[in-house]
């Protein structure tokens, strides 16, 4: 926000901390992973008996998926061989997060909370009201992640399917903690990854790749500043105070 002077350094040579900036970890890649990972916690298959089952889902890459539908499953018998899959599952990571030049704010577009019953923020250092909080829009990011999904039948994927697709008409919106608007998620490419080929020894698993993007910020400092409570003009004329009066009159 503000330019500390080259002329005024510590003892390493660095400049004094701003005091109108609060910097802090507000872990706005945290939040958005939880709330996207969220948007698909819902999703469920109907068993050919009419029960309903949720579908896990796992926050990590494909092979940490892999371990826990088939890490636990291995026969005692030394063989190595599955016993039984744990399926459906799905899984969901999140990739490199990516500047987006479009949706930049300027970054001194100061919120002052002006709307507020009270007309903005404020703190107290010494009196009530001396210090005055704001918050600015934060540095864009578009931040990607690969849902995948595990079946061993097509109906159970196609219920999977469906549900995910609902989500989008045609983007989806998720509350990112810390973040005071709502963030959309949007979808960008769905792919089949089924091997058609499988052998007759192997058990042929369904697979399908999602992929979404969410456009979320990352915060920046929270913005302090004094503020001004009184105004004292004092005015100082040569002579006594009579002749001071005349004058005026």
């Amino acid at each position: 926000m503000v330019d500390n002077s080259s002329d005024h350094v510590d003892a390493l040579g660095q400049p004094p901390p701003n005091r109108r900036l609060i910097h802090g970890y507000m872990k706005s890649l945290r939040g958005c992973d939880k709330a996207v990972k969220n948007l698909f916690e819902d999703i469920v298959i109907i068993k050919p008996d009419e029960t309903v089952e949720s579908v896990p889902l796992i926050w990590g890459s494909q092979e940490k998926a892999l371990i826990a539908a088939f890490g636990n499953n291995i026969r005692r018998d030394g063989s190595g061989e599955i016993d039984r899959v744990t399926l459906p599952l799905m899984g969901i990571v999140a990739l490199d997060p990516t500047f987006s030049a479009e949706r930049y704010t300027y970054h001194k577009a100061v919120d002052w909370f002006r709307y507020a019953e009270t007309g903005g923020l404020f703190g107290q250092e010494k009196v009530q009201k001396d210090v005055r909080f704001a918050k600015m829009r934060g540095i864009p990011i578009d931040r990607m992640y690969t849902l995948r999904v595990w079946t061993k039948y097509w109906e159970d994927m196609h219920q999977i399917i469906e549900q995910i697709f609902l989500k989008f008409s045609p983007i989806a919106y998720i509350q990112v903690e810390g973040i005071d608007w709502e963030t959309i998620v949007k979808l960008e490419s769905v792919a089949n990854n089924v091997d058609m080929d499988v052998g007759d020894a192997s058990v042929r698993i369904m697979k399908y790749e999602v992929g979404v993007t969410a456009e979320t910020y990352i915060h920046q400092p929270i913005v302090r500043n004094k503020t001004v409570l009184q105004i004292r003009n004092k005015f100082q004329v040569p002579g006594k105070e009579e002749e001071l009066i005349e004058k005026l009159e």
